[in-house]
């Protein structure tokens, strides 16, 4: 069973232009989550936000180790 789960947004001075987006998720991945921000004193919205933003960041390259360092470090 899912619930509709709505976060609203406004916009702020200086802030880019935000929108409203809906989900549909289980009740208690809400409740949980609700709590969870409110223990963190952040909105729920601000949240979901921070996590699409760092699981859609580029990834740094990783750096490889040379073949020097690879035979130096035995």
């Amino acid at each position: 069973m899912t619930y509709e789960f709505i976060i609203f947004t406004r916009k702020q001075k200086n802030a880019k232009m935000e929108t409203k987006l809906t989900l549909r998720l289980r009740k208690s991945v809400i409740e949980k989550a609700k709590k969870y921000a409110h223990n963190q004193s952040i909105s729920l919205s601000k949240m979901i936000e921070i996590y699409l933003e760092s699981v859609t960041a580029p990834r740094e390259k990783e750096v490889g180790t040379t073949p020097l360092v690879e035979s130096l470090s035995g």
